[in-house]
């Protein structure tokens, strides 16, 4: 088994402080969380969790009326008022669900979730051509946690893309005793964290240095693993429902630079409380053209990939961490990711990983019972 390293930028910006003022709550939040996850058995966790996330959706108004609004954009009159707050209601639930998974794994009796892998076989094709193979992980609200524990469980441990702000949160006390113990499910599960400068672009010679070392990996037919996110220099926007959401295309060029199959990842969460991570077929890059083209080409595959899973399991997909959020103002349906075409906004490279949450008064009502008609497994 290869020992976990990470590669970090010398220089983020200036120096790192001691603490932060903000190290304090940080603290006392990973303390509480921490109490109840290792004391609590995990069965007992689900009217703590519900109670949590009642508290959240009601208490921050402002928040939960954002939300909502994305909701009702995206997916039009395909969610009534009552299972629209259901949905913010139930996605604050799997976030806390998940940092108490993050602390469990720090406990004596580790995490043991059931886990299961659909497709694992495309990994295994992707190597057999010697390229390497580009993990590309959807944003739901598990799979950053469970998309590593369960690959690592096959013996798959990538070298992993990050921000430097989902290491390093801003102060050598954080980086040095929080972060280590709210990744420690990560690097359990990881070769190498491999992390961009503070800019999070290719603006400098580290972030070349970065994507150099990626292609290192990838020749040497190692895994690589990056994380979708929208917080790039070269990004590309794409219809999802009723709106265009944005996608930074780094991931979709080191594929083509490399030659190494790019593979999205969807992880999910059903009723049984059961996990399921899904490695899809790699996407389409073969397409004529030149190299917009086949971005344009690739993005778009995404976005029809990622559509079922989004309208499934809508109260575990990341809509409230994208950023750049547009209406489609074509008068055409809701429903279909095939309509448009993707529109490339910012023209340097760019590669985005981990990124940071994004934050009226709510539509009335109390968060219910209420279930997505099409799936039938919020919590409980």
């Amino acid at each position: 088994m290869t020992e976990f390293a990470s590669r970090q930028s010398a220089t983020q910006g200036g120096q790192t402080p001691l603490v932060r003022l903000r190290d304090a709550p940080r603290t006392l939040d990973m303390l509480f969380c921490g109490a109840l996850a290792w004391g609590l058995p995990e069965r007992y966790w689900e009217s703590f969790l519900r109670m949590y996330a009642h508290y959240v959706t009601r208490g921050n108004k402002a928040r939960t009326a954002k939300h909502i609004r994305l909701l009702k954009q995206m997916f039009g009159s395909r969610f009534d008022s009552a299972l629209r707050l259901n949905i913010v209601y139930t996605r604050e639930y799997h976030a806390t669900r998940t940092i108490f998974y993050r602390m469990r794994e720090n406990a004596p009796y580790r995490w043991a979730p059931i886990i299961h892998v659909d497709g694992y076989q495309h990994i295994e094709e992707a190597l057999s051509y010697g390229r390497g193979a580009i993990l590309w992980d959807g944003r739901f609200a598990y799979g950053s946690v469970v998309t590593k524990k369960g690959l690592g469980r096959l013996g798959v441990r990538p070298h992993h893309l990050s921000r430097p702000s989902h290491v390093d949160m801003g102060s050598l006390y954080a980086r040095k005793v929080l972060s280590p113990i709210f990744l420690r499910v990560e690097t359990r599960n990881l070769t190498e964290r491999i992390v961009l400068s503070a800019n999070s672009a290719l603006a400098s010679s580290h972030d070349v240095a970065t994507l150099m070392a990626l292609l290192q990996q990838l020749r040497a037919n190692e895994v690589v693993s990056i994380t979708v996110g929208q917080r790039a220099m070269q990004t590309i926007t794409i219809p999802l429902f009723g709106c265009r959401i944005k996608l930074a295309t780094g991931p979709i060029s080191l594929a083509l630079s490399s030659g190494a199959p790019l593979l999205p990842i969807f992880t999910v969460r059903n009723a049984a409380g059961e996990y399921k991570v899904t490695i899809e077929r790699p996407l389409d890059l073969a397409g004529g053209g030149d190299h917009r083209a086949k971005i344009e080409a690739a993005a778009h595959d995404y976005a029809t990939r990622l559509a079922p899973y989004a309208l499934e399991y809508v109260d575990q997909y990341d809509l409230f961490r994208e950023s750049a959020v547009e209406p489609i103002e074509d008068g055409k349906p809701h429903g279909t990711p095939s309509e448009g075409t993707p529109e490339e906004t910012e023209p340097s490279q760019g590669v985005a990983a981990e990124s940071e949450p994004a934050g009226g008064e709510p539509e009335t009502g109390e968060p219910t019972e209420v279930r997505n008609p099409k799936r039938q497994n919020c919590p409980g």
